[in-house]
């Protein structure tokens, strides 16, 4: 993807903010999870936006986040 590409966010779902639950425990616990990774590293400062990409019930979930980045070199979106 191009640094400043921008993604399709027609084709992902864009979730509620993150106080507050989707319905889906499952989903949800993922969700914890994947944003607690992403904010461990420095080169991201905060998380703006989370998208639903995929999602397969308890077995596999993808997210977008878009996040503010750290570094100039960071894009603001991410897998």
């Amino acid at each position: 993807m191009d640094k400043m590409a921008n993604p399709d966010l027609g084709s992902v779902t864009r979730l509620p903010p993150a106080d507050v639950s989707t319905g889906d425990d499952d989903l949800d616990s993922a969700r914890v999870e994947a944003r607690q990774y992403l904010e461990f590293y420095n080169w991201v400062l905060s998380i703006k936006g989370e998208y639903l990409g995929y999602g397969a019930e308890g077995i596999i979930y993808i997210f977008l986040f878009e996040i503010e980045p750290g570094r100039p070199e960071v894009n603001r979106w991410t897998w």
